[in-house]
């Protein structure tokens, strides 16, 4: 609601390899490779705020990190 209702671009901060370096439940992280990628901002006409254009632009969102994570795999 808030990225929606501040009408400006919404930029997906993106870490590739996080998972491998610290596993969920590990106190340890791992030595490895991580890749922080920064994509282009995701436009954000803002509008009215309302459950569909939340919606919509969750959903530009998780495409975008899905698109990354491919893109950019270790």
């Amino acid at each position: 609601m808030l990225a929606v209702a501040s009408r400006r671009p919404v930029v997906c901060v993106t870490v590739v390899g996080g998972h491998d370096r610290l596993p969920r439940g590990s106190a340890f992280v791992r030595a490895g490779p991580v890749r922080v990628v920064f994509p282009e901002p995701i436009p954000n006409d803002g509008g009215e705020v309302s459950e569909g254009a939340e919606r919509a632009l969750a959903e530009r969102v998780a495409e975008t990190f899905e698109r990354v994570k491919k893109e950019h795999a270790l």
